[in-house]
Parts: C-alpha cells; structure tokens; sequence
C-alpha cells in the first residue's frame, strides 16, 4: 500500500469514527433537552444566555419571544412526544428560521406531527444549522429531502421512523456527499437495496439502519 492510499483510508476511518461519535454525543444532546418551556412567563424566566431549550408545548404565537436567547444552540421540540402533541408548526419552524440566530446548530423534531415539507424550507435557511432530527415525522416525504439536498452547511440527518420517505428520497441524498451521517432506523418504505446505493454514494457518511433498535427504542408495551 502507498503512502497516497494509506492517507486516503486512515481519513476516511477517522471520518466514520467521528461520525459515531456525533451520533452519541447529538443523541444525549437531544435526551439532555435543557429546559422546557411552554409559556411566556417561562421564556422570560430563563437566563439570557440559556443555550439549550426544550419547547414542545409553547404555543407558536409566542416563538418570536425566542429571540432573546442569542447564544442559543439546540432547540428540542422532541421531550415530552409521550405525553401529547407537539405545538409546532411550518409556521413556527419560519418564525424561528427568521430571528436570525447564529449559533443554533441542532434543531430536533421529532414525533412532531404538524410539520410538513413545507417547513423545511424554513429550516435550511438557517445558516448555523448542523443537525437536524426528523424521526416519527409522517408529513417529512421525499419531496422534503429535495429541499435538504439543498443544505450544504447539514451534517447530520436523523430520519428514523419515518414512513414517507422511500428509495426515492435515498436517491435524491446520493448528492449530499458534505454529510457525515444520516440515521435511517424504522423505516418501513426504504429498502436495504436503497441503503447500500447510498453507502456507496457517501462512502465518508454514516448510515445507519437498524429496525431493531427502532423498535426497542418506541416500545410501549
């Protein structure tokens, strides 16, 4: 083996480790929500420079009171999806897309049943953005994949439990050669055909796709 070749792999080893590892730290990231919030009263609580906000309940007309909190980097609206339906809308995710933070790089939705592919749109004009989780999201289809094919500052992808998106949507991400990973557990419409193309496509990018552990993770029984 040359030198050029083992350069070549040794980068692209350590670009999977370091994808592993954004994969943990994102997900106890999102677990680790910071505080909830779900009134005005409750935002004007909080310390100006709070960084990580849970906000599943806080009705969208009061999003905008959001921008006072300009170090902020994660925004959750996933704690809680046990106990009732998401507040959020393709309207919030534009208001939020328009306060202008800079530092906000995870936003995580899941089991979010108001967003559409509309909202997405909003989503990747945010420039600071890195992650973005869309697991349990039944109005994320292909067409929304379209419009994060688009975001080029994306590193990761969590589109887990998902049932739009298909092989379809997995073709239009073949281009998405900037990412370093995208987790597709529970899918039911994407096919292990599809997963491995994308393998191929990303050959720097960590897909996961493990049904299983979707499973266990959404067991309610």
């Amino acid at each position: 083996m040359n030198i050029m070749s083992h350069s070549i792999r040794t980068a692209k080893q350590k670009t999977v480790v370091c994808a592993t590892v954004f994969f943990v730290l994102a997900s106890f990231s999102c677990m680790n929500s910071g505080t909830s919030v779900s009134t005005p009263d409750e935002i004007d609580a909080l310390p100006a420079d709070t960084e990580v906000i849970g906000a599943r309940f806080l009705p969208v007309k009061h999003f905008p009171k959001l921008a006072r909190f300009k170090q902020l980097t994660a925004l959750t609206f996933h704690t809680g999806w046990g106990v009732g339906e998401a507040a959020v809308t393709d309207e919030g995710l534009r208001v939020i897309s328009e306060i202008g933070f800079s530092d906000l790089d995870t936003i995580m939705l899941s089991h979010c049943n108001k967003i559409t592919d509309e909202g997405l749109r909003y989503v990747v004009k945010i420039e600071s953005l890195k992650w973005i989780g869309l697991s349990a999201c039944p109005g994320i289809t292909d067409a929304g994949i379209s419009t994060l094919a688009t975001a080029t500052q994306l590193e990761t992808v969590d589109l887990r439990g998902c049932p739009n998106i298909t092989d379809v949507g997995l073709e239009r991400m073949h281009a998405m050669t900037w990412l370093i990973g995208i987790r597709l557990d529970g899918c039911p419409n994407i096919s292990d055909d599809a997963v491995a193309k994308l393998r191929i496509a990303l050959s720097d990018c960590e897909v996961t796709k493990d049904d299983k552990a979707w499973e266990y993770a959404n067991d309610t029984s």
